[in-house]
């Protein structure tokens, strides 16, 4: 995906949207991402082809390390990227993530529900592991094609708290991704 002239033109944008502001992809198309991939069905599909791979890797990991995780879910809502698959919060504002997460404090059961987000989680420490690197990296593709970021822990726990969830636990799993797993009360 990354290598679709689609996705490449919004590098060459990215000194005149830090300049400016707005994304790098406005820059280059006239429009938003998820605008030109509803109106070209070639960026529509290899965005989903690889959001339906990404979700692959994400959900085997998960599986592979939170099996108990799982246990007594009644019900189950998917806010994902492409065709869904893994939740994601990473291609929003901050503004829009506390609205998300509010929305899905209604739906969740306040005294025995969680919130399970699958999501990078940037470190800001010296104990880095291999995929750091490649997180950073997440981080400026979504500040060149999206209006959203990677989060450290504590950007994590403030858009956490203005959603309604004052407790969580992270979980690292063999991913780009940790498990934020956020209870309601």
């Amino acid at each position: 995906m990354q290598l679709n002239p689609s996705f490449l033109a919004p590098w060459y944008c990215l000194s005149q949207c830090i300049k400016e502001g707005g994304t790098a992809f406005s820059k280059a198309h006239g429009c938003e991402v998820w605008d030109l991939a509803s109106r070209n069905p070639e960026v529509n599909r290899n965005f989903n082809e690889a959001m339906a791979c990404t979700s692959k890797i994400v959900m085997t990991a998960i599986l592979s390390q939170y099996k108990d995780g799982f246990n007594n879910i009644r019900s189950l809502v998917d806010v994902a990227g492409g065709t869904g698959g893994n939740r994601i919060l990473h291609d929003w504002t901050d503004e829009s993530c506390v609205e998300i997460l509010r929305n899905c404090k209604k739906a969740i059961p306040e005294k025995t529900g969680k919130l399970i987000i699958a999501d990078i989680v940037l470190k800001t420490d010296d104990h880095c592991d291999k995929l750091d690197g490649i997180r950073m990296a997440m981080d400026l593709v979504m500040f060149a094609l999206t209006c959203g970021k990677e989060r450290t822990e504590q950007e994590w726990k403030k858009l956490l708290e203005e959603g309604g969830f004052y407790r969580y636990k992270i979980i690292k799993i063999p991913a780009l991704e940790s498990i934020i797993e956020a209870y309601p009360e």
